[in-house]
């Protein structure tokens, strides 16, 4: 997929739509817009040709990693030949260095989430600019070069958007949920809210980190549910950048 035609379906467009008249931004993407999103999505890659007869792409998102299960998370995508885009908190990455080299290696997508996983909403603009310095820093180290990034819970603020520009780093959402980090929820309910949720060009958001009750363990059991079934289906797997 060219970058060009990947553009179409990046969103990034909530916070100027609003004009930014509030140095916070609400969280962009909740409840009803998902949808909306989704149908967006479809047409603008239906009048592209990347939805043309037969093809089911979708695209495997994960946030909040990497953690202590990204590794197996790796060993389930490479069985079903999956790639993914991964969008990282820096301050975990440095502890799991192993994980972000095989993600290269593997052909996944690395873009940045945040250097501790905090709201947008309430952040300085001081404090908004030193995570993202330390946090390209830190990417840089790694050999990590991202054109992407994904704010937690989908909440920015005025200087998100100015460093994000400033970085060349293009701002993406999502379009479906599975509510995968909840304590009690379970496997099972993950994979069914998955089945019920994605159609073809989605962008399909769940973690591989933080969450209840160890939640990202029970995110790969229902991926090892699903995954076989959307392969069977004739979904393919894409990343954001391809």
């Amino acid at each position: 997929m060219s970058v060009s035609k990947k553009n179409k379906i990046l969103v990034a467009g909530m916070a100027a739509a609003a004009g930014l008249g509030y140095y916070s931004v609400l969280p962009t993407v909740r409840e009803k817009y998902p949808y909306m999103l989704r149908n967006k999505i479809a047409w603008r890659m239906e009048k592209t040709g990347e939805m043309e007869a037969g093809k089911k792409p979708v695209f495997l998102t994960f946030d909040d990693g990497p953690g202590p299960h990204t590794m197996e998370l790796l060993d389930l995508l490479e069985q079903y030949d999956v790639k993914a885009t991964f969008f990282i908190v820096t301050s975990f990455a440095e502890k799991y260095p192993e994980t972000i080299e095989r993600m290269k290696e593997e052909g996944h997508e690395i873009g940045l989430h945040s250097y501790l996983h905090k709201s947008g909403l309430f952040a300085s603009p001081v404090f908004t600019r030193k995570t993202f310095r330390r946090s390209l820093e830190i990417m840089n180290k790694m050999d990590v070069h991202p054109t992407l990034y994904r704010a937690p819970w989908g909440e920015i603020n005025r200087e998100t958007v100015r460093q994000t520009d400033r970085m060349n780093l293009k701002r993406v959402y999502w379009t479906v949920m599975a509510e995968d980090w909840r304590g009690g929820q379970s496997c099972q309910v993950t994979a069914e809210k998955l089945f019920a949720r994605v159609h073809p060009g989605d962008v399909i958001c769940i973690h591989d980190g933080r969450g209840k009750n160890d939640a990202p363990a029970r995110t790969i059991e229902a991926l090892k549910m699903v995954l076989p079934v959307w392969k069977s289906m004739g979904y393919t797997f894409e990343t954001m950048k391809k």
